[in-house]
This record gives C-alpha cells, sequence and structure tokens, in this order.
C-alpha cells in the first residue's frame, strides 16, 4: 500500500470517530428524561436564587464600606487642613 493510501484510510477513520462521538453525545442527551429535566431546571433554578440573595446582600455590605470610607476620607481632609500651616498675607 502506497503511503497515500494509508494516509487517506487513517484520515477516514478519524473523521468516523469523531463522528461516532458526536452522535453518541446526542443521543445521550436527547435521553435525558423530562423528570431529569425538571430536576436540573429547579436545581438551577434554586441556584440563581441563591445568587441573587448573595449579590444582594455583597451589595449592600459594598455600600457600608464605601459610605465607611468617605467618612475617613473627609475626616483625613479634615485633619490635613487643621495641620497646614496659616497663609500669610
Amino acid at each position: 500500500m502506497s503511503s497515500r493510501r494509508l494516509a487517506s484510510i487513517a484520515v477516514a477513520a478519524l473523521v468516523a470517530l469523531a463522528t461516532g462521538f458526536v452522535l453518541a453525545d446526542q443521543i445521550r442527551a436527547q435521553l435525558l428524561t423530562p423528570s431529569n429535566q425538571l430536576a436540573r431546571y429547579q436545581a438551577l433554578v434554586r441556584s440563581v436564587q441563591e445568587l441573587e440573595t448573595t449579590n444582594a446582600a455583597e451589595r449592600s455590605q459594598i455600600a457600608g464600606l464605601r459610605g465607611q470610607i468617605d467618612s475617613l476620607e473627609s475626616d483625613a481632609a479634615a485633619l490635613s487642613a487643621g495641620a497646614a500651616p496659616p497663609i500669610k498675607s
């Protein structure tokens, strides 16, 4: 056999193998029962709700920390203004 013939057989085998994997994955995905799909959907809904709750709590914490930063910055500015030497006229 020529090397060209062996290469074409190898390419055909690889294409057939890849096609087999794709088909097997499609069949597996279609075999999910509706109840399993419903359970997955409900789990995703719960996950989204938990993430939204966590997100709201984190946003609230960020707002509180920003308020603290603003307060500390204004205190530092007041101290800095009080420590500045008087301007001579």
